[in-house]
């Protein structure tokens, strides 16, 4: 198997985390060449924040024949990305991709705007990203139930609060609870006080960041986020709700992410991450109607004339 990659950088719209301003972020495209001569592609995006290695380490120990869980999932994507090459067919096409959330990473004055326009264009569901500054974003999202009544809101706090900010925040906004499709890692994964929420409120807790905690466990965790990038696709209780989102890497890994979406569940995805950063021609080859991915031409994951462009090394 020889390895070689191409590097990359995105620029985001919006701070992402806990970022103050605008974030670049780094990763590489993977040019795989398999032993039987098939040539397939895949995402390496690391978060260091989420405890990734560096971009150069992950790639250093891969070239080394060591995979972390980040890059053995790469190696996973790019051999299915080489099996299709050489059938040449796509493996989007033919499968059937829930509908995504829209995702906002910060909520601000201008985050009305992209609501609106997001909603025109028939997205229904919205992530927000919460816990900066907790008593205006409240604001915010009060005024979006407003102008959009009928919104279904994913509340992700990245495991900013704790049991008693939980608590007084679904107190403050018990008459709106029906609006709240869940609320997303609040604090670290703890059974009894996830599941007392729950059971005086019955808003719906989900664990990303704690999936591995949470999983098996849905009188506490009621849904469980699943990213393809690091993690593998296996069975869930059936009372969990499992949903699938990218890993907010590049476009390329978009699509992989799309690709086990088809596979897991029925439950809305957030696979329309491409928006959260500035444009480029990935992401310009990118076509969605409303909170539904399509295909991108080509064979594999697509982008064929575009990786045609790229110096691998």
């Amino acid at each position: 198997m020889k390895i070689r990659y191409s590097f990359y950088e995105l620029t985001s719209k919006r701070p992402i985390q806990s970022k103050r301003t605008h974030v670049s972020r780094h990763g590489a495209l993977l040019q795989v060449e398999f032993d039987d001569g098939s040539v397939g592609y895949a995402d390496c995006h690391p978060w260091e924040e989420l405890g990734d290695l560096p971009l150069q380490t992950q790639l250093d120990l891969l070239k080394n024949g060591r995979c972390t869980r980040l890059t053995a999932r790469s190696i996973y994507f790019a051999k299915a990305d080489a099996k299709a090459r050489a059938n040449k067919s796509n493996l989007i096409e033919s499968r059937k991709i829930p509908m995504s959330h829209y995702l906002l990473t910060q909520l601000d004055d201008s985050a009305l705007a992209e609501v609106e326009n997001a909603w025109n264009q028939g997205f229904t569901i919205f992530k927000l990203k919460l816990g900066n500054e907790l008593a205006r974003e409240e604001q915010l999202l009060m005024e979006i139930l407003k102008r959009w009544p009928k919104a279904r809101l994913r509340l992700d706090f990245n495991g900013k609060l704790n049991e008693e900010l939980l608590i007084a925040f679904l107190d403050r906004h018990s008459n709106l609870k029906h609006a709240f499709d869940y609320i997303e890692d609040p604090y670290p994964f703890n059974y009894a006080t996830w599941r007392y929420a729950y059971e005086t409120f019955h808003v719906p807790l989900a664990a990303d960041e704690f999936f591995k905690a949470a999983y098996g466990h849905p009188e506490a965790a009621q849904v469980l986020v699943m990213k393809p990038a690091v993690q593998t696709l296996k069975p869930v209780d059936t009372a969990q709700r499992l949903v699938v989102t990218s890993y907010l890497d590049h476009p390329f890994g978009q699509m992989t992410a799309a690709y086990m979406a088809s596979f897991a569940s029925n439950e809305a995805c957030g696979v329309l991450s491409h928006t959260v950063y500035e444009n480029n021609p990935f992401a310009e080859q990118i076509e969605h109607k409303g909170p539904y991915l399509e295909a991108v031409p080509g064979y594999g994951f697509g982008f064929d004339e575009l990786l045609k462009k790229l110096k691998f090394v």
